[in-house]
């Protein structure tokens, strides 16, 4: 019998040919006929962690829909493809919580140059920090890994401690919702550069970004639920820079330093009650072209921190500028109503628009030397400077007027009417209505006088009741949305009754409505808000609100889709025709339900 020997060196190039060419793998849960290598969607594997250990470095990993309850960890070089965060779901919180000072659990521990997209991962975090991570690198066993690169992409990360832990990486284009932080910088075995970009975090209860890494922020939008720290980076030589973002909380509690970093702080929306916002403590510092809105303090320096270096941002309704230090001949920054097309109110129903009004003053008003993508001097705020946007400046109508007070003097039988003053840099005027009967529309049939003050008086001789609104127009003549009436009614035999600050909701607009529209309602104390909307059959759609609220005006935002389930994140279309929306309102302080509203309103696809 003859025998071919295939010689020794063709043996070896035979072998390694097999791989050098990356393989494509498929997964899907459930999958009856699983068969290796797991390279058609006909034979994928039923297992994500079944299919890396056969997989080699360079391959693509493609996971199907389901949910995948284990732990995943990953070779060097591996890229997995979810089918998307609505259908592709790892799921951890079925382990048990780690012991008091074990290991977290890691849906994704990784090597270095991995790639992650498009996935749900899903953990079981309840407010306590007990032990569950996105994607990281345990920290054991030790030395650990140095992890040079790595990609996390279009994912959705829900109730965990940490979204992801990095030493280095690219945080990109994902959400991450009811957390404690977003993203921590693991220094060992050494600080990396870890950028995080064009991100929605949504109720975080504690940072941003905590730990020590080069950390670059740039267009994220982030919404702390509590808590309130962006960044917070313990070693002084690590520089991060923070450009773009929008920070907001609006509980009303106080943060304590927003910024605990050195390094670039430029264009950024900080909405939050902060103690200090800024701390700067390096001489290299800068914080420039922000908005900081409702702090206690904008800004506290230390070590060798220089004044210079803060400038051409914008600080309104804030407490005091700067903590500790003066700024002689402040020329550069400014305390102005910022002209937002839209800020955030409510982040259950709507995310705000911090885009300027085409007469904020704060158009062109950013660091000379930074320009804004159009090559015209920067603007300050979110959309201004070289990661800003090229859009068009729009005209709005202003906001209603606050703080209306109506007092009554029963000897001269005069009323004074009292309101906060209109902030918008094209105020013109106010518009005062009256009508002697409640709830009436303030049209220019109803028109009692135009005037400029914030207050004006009235005799009553002659009336029995009366009732005001009043609205703002700006100098291009829109008109704003009625403040809250206020009215008095008087009798012959009872004390006078001041009607004012009254429970209100507010028609929709617009009406009807194609994708989405606007529920406007003002809350005159503190109390407990819900607006449920139903279908013209009564059966309830879903709450646009289910919280406590203070004093003032809210708006609500209804979509003509069904929200995202938390797994899936699937919508549902609704249909065209009547749809009802009603307000429910209890007391905080007793308990007792005090105001209910229904109105109706119609979609037209």
């Amino acid at each position: 019998m003859f025998i071919y020997k295939i010689p020794s060196i063709l043996l070896t190039v035979i072998l390694l040919q097999i791989n050098i060419f990356p393989a494509n793998r498929y997964v899907i849960a459930g999958n009856p006929t699983p068969i290796p290598p797991y390279t058609s969607w006909a034979t994928a594997c039923d297992s994500i962690q079944k299919c890396i250990d056969i997989s080699n470095s360079g391959d693509t990993i493609f996971v199907g829909a389901g949910v995948y309850k284990e732990k995943v960890v990953l070779k060097p070089r591996l890229t997995l493809i979810g089918s998307g965060t609505d259908s592709c779901i790892v799921d951890i919180s079925v382990y048990p919580e780690p012991p008091t000072g074990g290991d977290y659990h890691y849906a994704f521990s990784v090597k270095d140059s991995c790639t992650i997209k498009n996935f749900f991962i899903k953990g079981k975090y309840d407010g306590m920090d007990n032990g569950w991570v996105g994607i990281g690198r345990p920290s054991w066993p030790w030395p650990m890994l140095n992890v040079t690169y790595l990609l996390v992409e279009n994912n959705h990360f829900h109730k965990l401690d940490v979204a992801a832990s990095l030493n280095h990486g690219i945080f990109r284009k994902n959400l991450v919702t009811n957390s404690l932080n977003g993203i921590s910088c693991n220094p060992f075995p050494s600080a990396g550069i870890i950028i995080v970009d064009s991100n929605r975090f949504s109720n975080l209860d504690y940072a941003l970004c905590i730990g020590d890494g080069y950390v670059i922020l740039r267009n994220n939008f982030i919404h702390f639920r509590s808590g309130g720290v962006v960044t917070e980076v313990f070693e002084a030589h690590l520089y991060s820079r923070v450009w773009n973002n929008i920070a907001i909380r609006t509980d009303g509690r106080l943060c304590y330093e927003t910024f605990n970093s050195n390094g670039d702080f430029i264009n950024n929306v900080i909405f939050l009650k902060s103690k200090s916002v800024f701390n700067p403590k390096s001489a290299t510092d800068l914080f420039v072209n922000n908005v900081v809105i409702g702090a206690d303090s904008g800004v506290t320096i230390s070590g060798s921190a220089s004044i210079d270096n803060i400038k051409y941002n914008n600080f309104w309704k804030v407490g005091k500028r700067y903590a500790n230090f003066a700024i002689i001949n402040d020329s550069t920054n400014l305390s102005v109503d910022p002209m937002f097309v839209k800020e955030h109110i409510s982040w259950d129903t709507a995310f705000g628009d911090y885009h300027l009004q085409k007469f904020s003053l704060l158009i062109d008003k950013g660091d000379p030397t930074i320009l804004d993508p159009d090559g015209t001097r920067s603007d300050v705020g979110t959309y201004g400077g070289p990661l800003g946007e090229i859009y068009a400046y729009r005209d709005y109508a202003p906001k209603p007027p606050a703080g209306i007070i109506l007092r009554y003097d029963p000897k001269s039988k005069i009323v004074e009417v009292k309101w906060e003053r209109a902030t918008e840099a094209d105020f013109s005027r106010y518009n005062v209505y009256k009508d002697t009967l409640s709830g009436f529309i303030s049209d220019s049939s109803r028109i009692l006088l135009s005037t400029i003050d914030t207050s004006f008086s009235m005799s009553l001789t002659g009336y029995r009741k009366i009732f005001f609104n009043i609205r703002v127009v700006d100098k291009q003549g829109n008109i704003s949305e009625p403040g809250t009436e206020t009215g008095i009614v008087l009798t012959d035999t009872q004390p006078e009754k001041i009607v004012t600050e009254q429970y209100k909701l507010y028609p929709n607009y617009p009406n009807p409505f194609s994708f989405k529209t606007t529920i406007g309602y003002y809350v005159c104390k503190q109390s407990f808000i819900k607006i449920m909307v139903y279908d013209i059959k009564g059966e309830m759609i879903g709450y646009l609100e289910n919280s406590e609220r203070g004093k003032g005006y809210y708006e609500a935002e209804f979509t003509g889709a069904k929200p995202a389930t938390e797994e899936f994140g699937t919508e549902t279309d609704f249909v065209s025709g009547m749809y009802i929306y009603k307000i429910f309102i209890i007391d905080s302080e007793t308990g007792i339900p005090v105001f209910s509203q229904t109105r109706k309103m119609m979609r037209v696809k």
